[in-house]
């Protein structure tokens, strides 16, 4: 339930007593009220953030592997080409 007063924010919430009732919907009711501070942040004292004790050191950064730079390819590493390349001669 929202109220219905101008200038006033409150809330009302309503529930069947007891939360563990054998038969739902127990024989009483809970109710919850609630209503809103005029500002409550502004009376809040502000979080003081402070360094920690110790510098916090970050792991060492490892090097990513040196990979060895690629071969220089051979005849043999595509036979197949050879083979294409000697069936059935092309004239000129």
């Amino acid at each position: 339930l929202l109220s219905s007063e101008p200038g006033l924010s409150s809330l009302t919430l309503v529930t069947c007593w007891p939360f563990d009732a054998v038969v739902p919907g127990g024989p009483q009711r809970y109710l919850v009220h609630l209503v809103e501070e005029a500002d409550p942040v502004a009376s809040l004292p502000a979080p003081v953030l402070q360094a920690p004790a110790q510098p916090v050191l970050a792991e060492p950064a490892l090097a990513p592997p040196v990979l060895a730079p690629p071969a220089a390819a051979t005849p043999d590493d595509h036979p197949e080409e050879d083979t294409v390349a000697s069936v059935g001669g092309v004239s000129g």
